[in-house]
């Protein structure tokens, strides 16, 4: 029902707004991408659906002319659509260190070709040009040391596990529980896809 719905919205704001104020924009769009994932699954209707989505994007435009988001954090989420003439004539240095991560990354997934530089022996990610290679950049770890076929593999992996969460949600006979099942590969899904995007220059 609407009432349920709006239910839903206020209790997923909540830990947003937290969030918002720390502020750290990635976990937040992280919980957006959960909750309409569940949203679509729910027995909502459609045109329900529809203007949910209307709204979100007004609330999304309203938030970039805002206050709410410092001007470092519209920057980092723009930054990737520069070009190169563009990026070199920048002078903030939040912005310069960002576009140069994104840059060495790219770099070191161009290096391991298709085979790759081996387990180790990547040089881009082995002389810690690429930053947060553990977390954030891991992806151009793997592309740089197991090359296009094991980061393919890699992403296949990924794609199994994805789809075994989808059928799970499907087989689901409880609303409930196909609910769980679609946040948490949503959850997968986005983190996935925005990391590797990120790591190869096509995200922010």
């Amino acid at each position: 029902t609407i009432g349920r719905l709006v239910v839903t919205l206020v209790l997923a704001g909540v830990p947003v707004m937290l969030i918002l104020l720390q502020p750290d924009m990635g976990t937040v769009l992280v919980y957006m991408a959960i909750v309409a994932a569940m949203i679509l699954m729910s027995e909502v209707k459609g045109r329900v659906i529809a203007l949910l989505a209307i709204v979100g994007l007004t609330a999304l435009v309203g938030l970039f002319q805002s206050d709410v988001l410092a001007q470092y954090q519209q920057d980092r989420l723009t930054v990737f659509l520069l070009s190169d003439d563009q990026l070199a004539e920048l002078d903030d240095p939040n912005l310069v260190r960002v576009a140069y991560n994104a840059e060495q990354s790219q770099i070191a997934i161009g290096n391991g070709g298709i085979s790759g530089a081996g387990l180790f022996e990547g040089t881009q990610t082995g002389s810690d040009l690429v930053p947060f290679q553990e977390t954030d950049w891991i992806f151009s770890v793997a592309g740089e040391e197991l090359g296009f076929r094991g980061a393919a593999l890699l992403l296949g992996v990924y794609a199994l596990l994805l789809f075994r969460m989808w059928r799970i949600a499907v087989r689901a006979t409880d609303l409930f529980d196909r609910l769980i099942a679609v946040g948490v590969m949503a959850m997968f899904l986005f983190q996935i896809f925005q990391s590797t995007g990120m790591a190869m220059g096509m995200m922010p």
